[in-house]
């Protein structure tokens, strides 16, 4: 089924595809064609994610970007640059989703944080 997401929401899925791939569970076959689905929007979403951070990371004399003693990358315009990724974030995107019923994954041991993303997305009711 199409789904309409954000940028953010298709991270969160993504996030839990990952996860749940590492677990036995009887939906694996979705988890795996799902993976396969939300791959280029999630690599396309961290490329423009990525060109933010260079258009607003502060450069040294070298032209490399300036980090805190963390390794955080230090911005030049903060408040631009967090318009600018919610911006990306909030951006909506279209996903076909394979769908799986959530009663499969009744006897597996998963947190339901990773579950959530999931619910009305991929996991549905039966």
């Amino acid at each position: 089924m199409e789904k309409e997401l954000t940028r953010n929401e298709l991270l969160a899925v993504n996030e839990c595809l990952i996860y749940l791939s590492a677990k036995e569970t009887g939906i694996w076959y979705q988890i795996l064609k799902n993976k396969k689905k939300v791959k280029t929007l999630v690599d396309e979403t961290m490329e423009l994610r990525n060109e933010i951070v260079e258009k607003f990371s502060k450069k040294d004399e070298n032209g490399e970007k300036v980090k805190d003693e963390n390794g955080n990358i230090l911005v030049s315009e903060p408040e631009e640059a967090n318009k600018a990724l919610t911006k990306l974030g909030d951006e909506i995107v279209k996903v076909e989703l394979d769908q799986a019923n959530l009663s499969e994954l009744k006897d597996s041991k998963i947190e339901s944080r990773y579950v959530e993303p999931l619910l009305d997305n991929m996991l549905i009711a039966d």
